[in-house]
């Protein structure tokens, strides 16, 4: 019978206390075949740490950035394009199948009570079968109480956020807002786009590059011993000044977007079943105006919109003691628009619709100790309204055709032969339409192409979970060998212009291995370490490109963090990450350097009821280039060269940043 307390647990009303424990701590990694990790987040957080730098401490994960504080933000898992990574809200989608990529940086880390990660096959609940994974920010469960955080550092960067949450009978409601201003105006290493020649090489600021940005979250919840109605929103808007790449500068090029995504929730239950009708709609408007030609392949001056209306039914029962039963409908409708404001004409409105069905088991054996996980999943593509396939850039046509039905069956399997010890394997199919920036353009230097196909792919993987628990000391080792294969692979390729353009290169594979380790001693020392290696194979048969490592992908990431705290009244943080280089084209001739970090943060409460001071260094030791081989493809070794610290775009990264401020925290309002 232990199943029938596990799903009525999920399933029906508790007590405040025990809710806040249930949502604390999250799915159990050792209870599910899929590799997920659990982290904590919440205005506790160091002023510098935002959800790219919470992720990046997870294995088999790698933090895009496009510069500083504040800056474009997105996820990579086990290799994953950008589009492959989910990103959900309390289990609401802001970028179904991966329409499209979402900015991290617009969703305050402090909003949330916790983030799960989901590597690969994850719960079929999200209705999701990303090709990467799943990231789902949680609210935190009951109020927490409400906090305020001013903190100011370098570059003129000034940053305050606030939540207040509370509590009136069946009603709770939660809101916070975050603010930031910075200027990212850093001294950086600029090779002036001469990386052969060491004579022109100086130090420069970074200028107009600028940023302004506020993001809230609301959520409104009505809760019922037999049902619960939930309101959710959550928007952004910012600001940006577009400082070019590198070596080009630009001096005029600004970047605006407005987001917002709107969600009702119902959720019934029904003795040991439950009912959960969805209904969301994501908004997005993003206006480039780059009209001297700075970031782009020329002019341009566009404000684009695109929409996401969908809907989904969940629906959960406990069938048997060992058997829970789940099935799924989904339904979307994805819209983009574009207009051209130097010649104010728009090109029609472009549209696509996306369905999917599933029917998933979660099946226990043998006392628990193992379990079964089948997922049988169809999906429905209908994208004749953006033309035909490969997708046209002439008008609208609605006689195009395209409409395709695919099957993304997947399996998980969990062994627990102690209670200590957790086996998994999981194996499945994954669908992704190319999104309307990979087929149209984003942000100036991102140049679309139309003829995208949609890519598809298998993804395995074999782990393991092993935990040690003493009345004082804890040990967790997670570790995992994950390979997917991709057919119609999208990758982001660089030319010499520095721009950027999703191609289609045939097949390819990523091979992943993870490890990671968490370890506390009493309530005075906490550490956690991850590391990922990666192999990457090119399929294509051009031999210019056969066999080559896929761009953007480095071999080795380690992210290290350790923190010691005294009584509660000093928290001291240090963390370290080190990112080999990685490939910049498909040919492997261009190569980025390595990204060694090093960081320190202090947090310091006197006494309950006081404020608690803070202080972070990030880029510690002030790395802005590192030396590399002047020839990466030559057998023997070559010279080496300088190469600015940048990211898989090439837009540098900021040196030491430092951040002070000031946290108030008050009581729960009940």
């Amino acid at each position: 019978m232990h199943l029938f307390w596990i799903f009525a647990a999920i399933a029906a009303p508790a007590e405040p206390g025990d809710e806040v424990v249930v949502q604390a701590a999250g799915p159990d990694p050792g209870q599910t075949a899929g590799a997920v990790t659990v982290l904590g987040l919440g205005p506790t957080l160091p002023p510098g740490q935002d959800l790219g730098s919470v992720l990046a401490q997870a294995s088999g994960t790698q933090v895009r950035r496009l510069g500083g504080l504040g800056s474009f933000t997105a996820l990579s898992v086990r290799g994953s394009s950008l589009r492959h990574v989910e990103i959900f809200l309390d289990g609401l989608p802001l970028n179904p199948d991966g329409a499209s990529v979402v900015d991290l940086s617009e969703l305050p880390a402090f909003s949330f009570a916790r983030v799960e990660l989901w590597r690969g096959n994850a719960p079929v609940d999200f209705g999701s079968a990303a090709m990467g994974g799943v990231v789902n920010l949680v609210t935190a469960e009951s109020p927490p109480p409400p906090s305020l955080r001013l903190s100011v550092g370098s570059f003129d960067s000034l940053h305050a956020e606030g939540l207040w949450a509370g509590q009136k009978g069946p009603v709770d409601a939660l809101l916070s807002v975050d603010g930031l201003s910075t200027q990212g105006d850093w001294r950086w290493f600029d090779d002036r786009g001469t990386e052969f020649n060491l004579a022109d090489d100086r130090m420069r600021t970074r200028s107009h590059n600028a940023t302004r940005r506020l993001s809230t979250l609301g959520r409104l919840r009505l809760e019922k011993p037999n049902f619960t109605l939930s309101l959710l929103d959550s928007f952004s808007s910012s600001h940006q000044q577009l400082p070019g790449d590198a070596a080009n500068p630009a001096i005029n090029a600004t970047f605006s977007s407005d987001r917002n995504l709107l969600a009702l929730r119902y959720d019934q239950r029904l003795g040991l079943f439950r009912l959960q009708p969805d209904l969301w709609w994501v908004y997005r408007q993003d206006q480039l105006n780059d009209r001297s030609g700075e970031v782009g392949v020329g002019a341009q001056w566009s404000r684009d919109q695109s929409q996401t209306l969908g809907g989904q039914l969940l629906a959960k029962g406990l069938v048997s003691p060992s058997l829970i039963a789940t099935a799924n409908l989904r339904l979307r409708a994805d819209s983009y628009r574009p207009y051209d404001r130097l010649i104010e004409e728009a090109d029609g409105t472009r549209s696509r619709f996306v369905g999917a069905a599933a029917l998933a088991a979660d099946l226990r054996l043998w006392k628990g100790k193992i379990g079964i996980f089948p997922v049988v999943q169809g999906e429905w593509l209908d994208a004749r309204l953006l033309g035909e396939v490969p997708y046209s850039d002439s008008p609208v046509a609605p006689e195009g055709t395209d409409q395709s039905l695919v099957f993304t069956p997947r399996m998980g399997l969990l062994l627990r032969p102690t209670p200590w010890l957790s086996l998994k394997g999981n194996v499945g199919r994954y669908l992704r339409p190319p999104d309307f920036s990979e087929l149209f353009g984003d942000r100036g230097n991102i140049v679309g192409n139309t003829r995208l196909l949609p890519e598809q792919g298998t993804a395995w993987d074999l782990g393991f979970r092993t935990e040690f628990c003493g009345p004082k000391a804890w040990l967790t080792v997670d570790g995992s060998w994950s390979e997917n294969r991709a057919e119609n692979l999208i990758v982001y390729v660089q030319n010499s212009q520095q721009t950027q353009q999703a191609q289609n290169i045939g097949q390819g594979w990523i091979r992943a291995v993870e490890l990671s380790l968490t370890a506390g001693f009493s309530p005075w020392i906490q550490g956690q370490s991850s590391l990922t290696w990666m192999q990457s194979r090119n399929l294509q048969t051009d031999p210019t490109y056969a066999n080559r490592s896929l761009p953007g992908l480095p071999d080795l990431d380690f992210s290290q963090s350790l923190g010691l705290n005294w009584e509660e009244k000093i928290r001291f943080t240090y963390t370290f990450s080190w990112t080999s280089a990685s490939w910049l084209d498909p040919a492997n001739y261009q190569r980025s350097a390595p990204r060694p970090l090093h960081g320190l943060a202090l947090q310091s409460q006197p006494a309950p009821g006081m404020p608690t001071f803070e202080v972070e260094i990030l880029n510690l030791l002030d790395v802005r280039g590192m030396a590399v081989p002047r020839d990466p493809l030559s057998p023997t070794p070559s010279p080496e060269i300088v190469k600015p610290l940048t990211d898989f775009t090439g837009f540098p990264l900021p040196g030491r940043t430092i951040l002070v401020g000031l946290r108030w925290t008050g009581r729960s309002v009940q």
